[in-house]
């Protein structure tokens, strides 16, 4: 469902009356099921309108995305791997006169509604059809939003200070400038803190850095990424604890370190490194390491806001269960 649809030949339905009508007045096309009719162009099978006994289905390609009931509340069903463009315009194409938008926002669906705001579509979201619009009734998709513990987050960066302090001087003196050649001295580092075998081949350890990194893992099947994000906490808790606990020597290893996991250091050639990346990167190891460091809330009826911390908190929500389980 992803794409640009075509929806002009679509009918509006304003009612469970209205789309059993419209379904009932369209010929079946030879060979499928009668109870499933192409809702507008007879040449689009990727669109088509069903009954299923007193219910009437709006189904884009195999989704039955929108169900009309005879007590005229409409059921919208959009699973997480289609929330895309092409199923909100194919909802908005139905439902263009009860709603004042459908789309994309903050990788949800979303639908706009007259004077009761916006939400997120889920696979069971139930609306009431009235004379003015749709009311929403249950089953939409509420995102905490997520806010820094500022209090929190400043006494973890305090309990850093001398490696913040460290890290500036040694930044500004190098006019942050990083190279090739300071690879192997975080090649040996790692190898002695067992974050990476010695029998690692050094240019493989160059090419990619996704066994040693420090940024944070990417989000995706966490079942799948278990033992790769597993590694990646015990990482993160040991640069920590070196920013606390180490050597001047350990803090120039732990700058490369973070350098290195962001930037990609190529042979005969200087990079040069945004200090405010690598504050940020430092951030978002407080932010899943320390406990309370994000405070999650739901986001208000009727509002969609979009949460700058969401990776972070996913991170550390995933870490969490997964030591709730092991216990």
């Amino acid at each position: 469902m992803f794409g640009k649809l075509k929806t002009g030949d679509i009918p509006s339905l304003s009612s469970h009356a209205e789309a059993l009508n419209h379904w009932g007045n369209i010929k079946p096309i030879r060979g499928r099921r009668d109870d499933e009719r192409p809702i507008g162009d007879r040449r689009k099978s990727h669109m088509q309108i069903s009954r299923n006994h007193d219910t009437v289905i709006c189904v884009l390609y195999d989704t039955n995305v929108i169900t009309f009931h005879p007590d005229d509340t409409i059921t919208l069903c959009v699973p997480e791997e289609w929330r895309s463009n092409t199923t909100a315009q194919f909802i908005g194409a139905v439902l263009r006169n009860h709603v004042q938008s459908v789309g994309i926002r903050d990788k949800d669906v979303v639908i706009k509604l007259k004077d009761w705001g916006s939400f997120r579509i889920g696979t069971a979201t139930r609306f009431k059809l009235v004379p003015d619009g749709l009311v929403l009734l249950e089953g939409n998709i509420v995102r905490d939003v997520y806010t820094v513990n500022r209090k929190v987050l400043n006494a973890a960066r305090k309990s850093i200070d001398p490696f913040l302090t460290y890290q500036r001087g040694s930044h500004k003196v190098r006019e942050g400038l990083y190279s090739f050649d300071e690879m192997k001295l975080l090649y040996d580092f790692l190898v002695e803190h067992k974050q990476v075998e010695a029998s690692f081949p050094f240019d493989t350890f160059v090419s990619s850095n996704q066994h040693w990194a420090l940024d944070l893992p990417m989000m995706g099947n966490w079942a799948r990424m278990q033992n790769h994000i597993e590694k990646w906490h015990e990482r993160a808790k040991l640069a920590l604890k070196l920013m606390r606990e180490g050597s001047h020597e350990d803090w120039y290893a732990i700058s490369l370190w973070l350098v290195a996991s962001s930037y990609y250091l190529r042979q005969n050639r200087n990079v040069h490194v945004d200090f405010e990346l690598l504050t940020q990167d430092i951030t978002d190891l407080f932010l899943v390491l320390i406990p309370d460091a994000i405070i999650a809330t739901p986001e208000p009826y009727g509002e969609i806001k979009v949460s700058g911390h969401r990776h972070a908190a996913a991170v550390r929500d995933h870490i969490m269960g997964v030591k709730e389980e092991k216990r």
